[in-house]
């Protein structure tokens, strides 16, 4: 679905496809769902933890499983809840029990986790690898990028193209110990040259990508394409290439090589995680589904910071002397994405009356997640309670009677106007909030 045509809308449509995937200070989850004090205030590991488990049980690309945690968990235990749109499938359970007796028994490897993942969402892991593989098969970095060092203290001028190196340990910052152990000393243009052809080599070596393939495939061979997949998104090359102001169709291909990487690179950190985590909750973890009984019941929604401004404010952080450039490519945007609701509010969606026991009330329920709100009321034996907040919202932007698919309300906020409210938010304060459906449906 095609947006308004704003100036360097491709540009900008590659940069928001990858926001969620860029995050240095905070997690974003996709999919996951939070309503507890504890783990919000920490770091959002908390946050991070449930969006690793929402992917680990994933088993069809697209499939949205959220992860609720419960108001009776503590640091030294968790107690988790599961829904999913609609009833959830044999195959859902299946994987979550199995995902769940494994973080139990306190995995030692990321390698015994991507067995256990691999078994049952083959069929993810092998459209992610196709899709990445074919990017790959027509990219070359080395046919455009010179050698000379470049010195990103000093950035180009808007146009120019960033075509050198920085130093090993710059190039590739989080990543560069594994990189070092696996390939030695090197120059940065080696490094990437090495791990690009690896990684095609890695791939085409699994021959036709079937699930049925990905399920007898090596585990230690997949594990190094996340682990390689990871080390080229995390290059701080890609990221010059992709956020400058060089020609559209250059930084558009850049980009959409590290989104498709970046989602197998998810893996990777994930794994990680999930294996610490583990081992930290030493089994003291229970679990349900929420169409099983009452579910777990919360005395607030958690808003979240938004990707959109995440991005503008990383942007403006990062970029000071390109700010009339970048807010030139980001105003037109603001009608298209300052609407659609919180990751919280979508549970309406998927647990129908049951969210209110989840998600409780609220005094501070943006005016976008009020509408759908008044949406749900309308036609639920179970209405949602809510009491005035700090916004001042346009009243008379009104969402249609029927709460309607997202596809809808897209159409919808391209015909109207939509009048900016303060709301004090997170760690950020913005004369505006900006909520946008998931990026799937938007571009």
């Amino acid at each position: 679905m095609a947006l308004s045509n704003p100036p360097n809308q491709a540009w900008l449509t590659e940069a928001l496809q990858v926001t969620e995937l860029m995050w240095e200070d905070a997690a974003q989850p996709t999919y996951s769902l939070v309503n507890g004090d504890v783990y919000l205030a920490s770091g959002h590991r908390g946050l991070r933890i449930l969006d690793d488990i929402a992917m680990a049980v994933s088993t069809v690309e697209g499939k949205q499983i959220a992860v609720i945690i419960s108001d009776g968990s503590r640091r030294d235990a968790m107690d988790l809840t599961f829904a999913t749109l609609g009833s959830p499938s044999e195959d859902d359970r299946a994987a979550v029990d199995k995902f769940m007796a494994l973080a139990r028994s306190q995995p030692t490897s990321e390698a015994l986790v991507l067995a256990t993942i691999q078994g049952y969402a083959s069929a993810r892991i092998a459209r992610l690898i196709d899709h990445a593989h074919k990017r790959l098969s027509s990219f070359d970095v080395m046919a455009t990028d010179k050698t000379a060092r470049f010195d990103w203290s000093c950035p180009p001028k808007p146009g120019e193209e960033p075509t050198g190196w920085k130093e090993p340990k710059e190039e590739f910052p989080r990543c560069f110990r594994g990189i070092v152990r696996n390939y030695g000393t090197q120059s940065s243009r080696d490094y990437m040259r090495m791990m690009l052809e690896d990684i095609k080599s890695e791939m085409a070596a699994l021959g036709p990508l079937t699930p049925d393939r990905i399920a007898n495939t090596s585990t230690d061979s997949l594990l190094s394409i996340c682990f390689l997949a990871n080390a080229l998104v995390q290059s701080d090359y890609l990221r010059r290439r992709m956020m400058s102001g060089s020609a559209t169709q250059t930084v558009g291909r850049y980009a959409i090589l590290r989104y498709e990487l970046a989602r197998i690179a998810r893996y990777h950190n994930a794994l990680i995680r999930i294996v610490r985590w583990a081992r930290v909750m030493e089994g003291r973890i229970t679990y349900r589904w929420l169409s099983d009984g009452e579910g777990c019941k919360a005395s607030a929604v958690q808003l979240r910071d938004s990707p959109f401004y995440v991005l503008q404010e990383n942007l403006y952080r990062k970029s000071e002397d390109f700010k009339p450039e970048i807010e030139a490519v980001i105003r037109p945007w603001e009608t298209c994405v300052l609407t659609f609701v919180h990751p919280e509010l979508r549970l309406i969606q998927t647990a129908g009356d049951k969210a209110l026991q989840i998600l409780g009330t609220s005094e501070s329920v943006c005016h976008c997640c009020r509408l759908w709100i008044e949406a749900h009321n309308r036609s639920s034996s179970t209405p949602w309670i809510f009491t005035e907040g700090r916004d001042h919202a346009d009243k008379t932007w009104k969402y249609p009677d029927e709460s309607p698919p997202e596809q809808e309300i897209v159409e919808a906020v391209k015909e109207r106007k939509w009048r900016v409210f303060t709301v004090h938010n997170g760690p950020y304060s913005c004369a505006g909030t900006f909520h946008f459906a998931p990026l799937s449906l938007l571009f």
